[in-house]
């Protein structure tokens, strides 16, 4: 079984802000679809112009690239769109690198999970998978 996903996550605390509000004005599209994860995150597919939303802001892109157990995974987080963190699990196979960007946004393990886990990563497998549920950011 394979698991492909592509995604960006962010604290959804960090979407109350009114600055959001005024980005999304100035782009094409007045609304961002995201699915809710676990442990007060959610999760988008695509961020229009990522520059502007990350002001300010804790974003993590997040990717896997599996099938069956052959894959990697990669891991990028910016902050107020300074870069942070940016490793991939494809040449070094003992690297984690989701794991360790959920851990540096406050995720921690339960229950015997890892933080992909705990989080609900786990059950999507592809970006089909997200059942979005539209948002305007002020609803948030």
């Amino acid at each position: 079984m394979g698991h492909c996903i592509s995604i960006y996550v962010i604290n959804k605390s960090e979407l109350r802000d009114e600055k959001i509000s005024n980005v999304l004005n100035d782009v094409k599209y007045s609304k961002i679809s995201w699915t809710e994860l676990k442990e007060g995150l959610i999760a988008t597919t695509d961020i229009p112009n990522i520059r502007e939303f990350g002001k300010d802001k804790t974003i993590a892109v997040l990717s896997t690239d599996y099938f069956g157990e052959a894959g990697h995974q990669e891991a990028k987080l910016f902050v107020n769109n300074k870069k942070e963190y940016d490793k991939s699990s494809e040449f070094e196979w003992s690297e984690r690198p989701i794991n360790s960007v959920l851990k540096m946004m406050g995720v921690s393990k339960k229950d015997g999970q890892d933080e992909f886990d705990t989080i609900g990563l786990s059950k999507f497998r592809s970006n089909r998978d997200f059942n979005f549920i539209e948002h305007e950011i002020g609803d948030l």
